[in-house]
C-alpha cells in the first residue's frame, strides 16, 4: 500500500497472532467496510499471522521477537504514531469493535487535544484487578465459591423466592415516571454500601436500578437470615451482595492496588480510586499527540519487563492521563464505543429491537461503533444478534 496517498480521516488496527484474531479482525473490517467511507489501514507483524489477513491496506512491522503475539499487538497499538505518516487523522479500533451505523465517520469530527477516547464501562478501582497480579481476583474467586456454597445449604433449608424483572419489564417500567420516582425514593433512602464509597449519586442510581431488581442478585429473607446466623458473612442490602468475613464485596470485585503500583513504578499519584478511566478500544490521534503516546508506549513497553503487572495497555494509559493531568478531559460519546459486555446483565436490546441499553433502559442508545466483548459472533445471544443486523444484514 502507498501510505503517502491517505486521505485525512482514517481508521487504524493493530493486530497479528493467533487465527481467532485474524477472523474477529475479518469481521470488524467487513462492518466498517460497509459503513464508512473513509480510509482504514491494518497493521500487523505478518510474521506472526497463523493465517493471512484478508484485506489489502496492510503494513507490516517487525515487533521485538522477545515479545509475545499479545505484547506484539499492544506494542503496535501504542506505536502508530510513530509508524503512520503524519498529517491525518487517525482514529485506532480494536478488532472487537463493530460498525453498526453509516455515522461512523462523525468521530473524525471529535475534538483531538491531544488524544480523545472513550470512557470504559466500569471504574478505576474495578479495573484495578485487572492490571495487576494483586491476587485480588484468585481471592475474590474463591470467596465466591464459598459463599455459594453456603447458599447452596441455604436454599435446601429454606423456601422463597423473588421474581425479578425481564428484560422487556425494565423497559416498559422504565418509562412509567411512578416506577422511577418510588424506585429513586427507595434509593436516596437506602445507605451507601461500603463498595460504593466515592461513587457519584448519578452511578448509585444506575447500579441501584438494575441490581436491586434482578433476579440474579436477589435472595429471599429467610435465606439472608440463615445464612448470616450461621457464618460470618453478611448482606449487603444496598448493592444487593455477599460482605466476606473479610470485609470484601463478593460480587463487586475492586482494589486500589492499580493506584499503588502506578506511584510505586511510575512516581504519578492518582487520587480518584473511582475515576472513570479510558476505555483503549477506540481513541482518535494526530501529530498533536505524539508526546502523549510516545509516554504510553514507554510505559508499556516497561510493565512488560515487571513482575507485578498484567500484559495489558489500559493501566499505563490511566498513569499517563494523570502525568499529563488530563483526567478531566471530555471523552468521545458513548455512541462511538458502545460497550456490550455478555457478562453485564444491564446489556439488554429493546423489544422491538430499534436499540440498546447498557444500565437496564434507564437510558438507551443508537450506537454508531458496538464494542462486543466475551461473546463475539454467538447467534444465541440477542445483543449478538442485533450487532450483525445492524453490521451485516442492513
Amino acid at each position: 500500500m502507498i501510505l503517502n496517498s491517505l486521505s485525512d480521516t482514517v481508521f487504524v488496527y493493530a493486530v497479528c497472532g493467533t487465527s481467532q484474531f485474524i477472523n474477529e479482525l475479518s469481521l470488524s473490517l467487513s462492518s466498517l467496510r460497509r459503513h464508512s467511507t473513509a480510509d482504514i489501514v491494518v497493521v500487523t507483524d505478518k510474521r506472526r499471522n497463523e493465517i493471512p489477513i484478508p484485506y489489502n491496506n496492510v503494513l507490516h512491522v517487525n515487533t521485538p521477537d522477545h515479545l509475545s503475539n499479545h505484547q506484539a499487538s499492544i506494542f503496535l497499538k501504542t506505536y502508530l504514531h510513530r509508524i503512520l505518516p503524519v498529517g491525518p487523522r487517525y482514529c485506532y479500533l480494536d478488532s472487537d469493535i463493530f460498525a453498526v451505523s453509516s455515522s461512523v465517520d462523525d468521530i473524525f469530527s471529535a475534538s483531538t487535544a491531544p488524544v480523545i477516547f472513550a470512557a470504559d464501562s466500569c471504574r478505576l478501582n474495578q479495573f484495578s484487578p485487572y492490571a495487576t497480579k494483586c491476587q485480588c481476583m484468585e481471592t475474590n474467586s474463591a470467596e465466591r465459591q464459598e459463599i455459594n456454597t453456603i447458599l447452596a445449604e441455604a436454599y435446601k433449608s429454606c423456601s422463597g423466592s423473588h421474581a425479578g424483572w425481564s428484560p422487556v419489564d425494565y423497559e416498559r417500567n422504565s418509562k412509567r415516571l411512578s416506577v422511577r420516582a418510588l424506585a429513586y425514593l427507595e434509593h436516596r433512602l437506602t445507605p451507601r454500601s461500603i463498595s460504593q464509597v466515592g461513587e457519584t449519586r448519578n452511578q448509585l442510581w444506575k447500579s441501584f436500578w438494575f441490581e436491586s431488581r434482578t433476579q440474579k442478585l436477589y435472595e429471599p429473607n429467610d435465606v439472608i437470615r440463615f445464612v448470616e446466623n450461621s457464618s460470618d458473612w453478611r448482606r449487603d442490602k444496598r448493592r444487593q451482595s455477599w460482605i466476606s468475613p473479610s470485609g470484601n464485596d463478593v460480587f463487586n470485585l475492586r482494589c486500589n492496588h492499580l493506584i499503588e503500583s502506578v506511584w510505586s513504578t511510575f512516581g504519578i499519584k492518582i487520587r480518584q480510586s473511582c475515576w472513570q478511566h479510558w476505555n483503549g478500544g477506540v481513541y482518535l490521534f494526530d501529530q498533536r499527540a505524539h508526546q502523549f503516546l510516545d509516554a504510553w508506549h514507554d510505559k508499556t513497553m516497561h510493565i512488560f519487563t515487571l513482575p507485578g503487572w498484567r500484559t495489558r495497555d489500559q493501566g499505563t494509559l490511566i498513569a499517563t492521563v494523570w502525568e499529563f493531568g488530563l483526567e478531566n478531559q471530555t471523552l468521545l460519546p458513548s455512541h462511538f464505543n458502545c460497550i456490550l459486555d455478555a457478562n453485564q446483565g444491564a446489556t439488554m436490546v429493546s423489544e422491538k429491537g430499534d436499540k440498546l441499553t447498557t444500565d437496564a433502559f434507564l437510558t438507551s442508545i443508537k450506537p454508531a461503533l458496538s464494542h462486543v466483548f466475551n461473546r463475539v459472533g454467538d447467534p444465541s445471544w440477542d445483543v449478538w444478534r442485533w450487532v450483525d443486523a445492524h453490521a451485516f444484514q442492513q
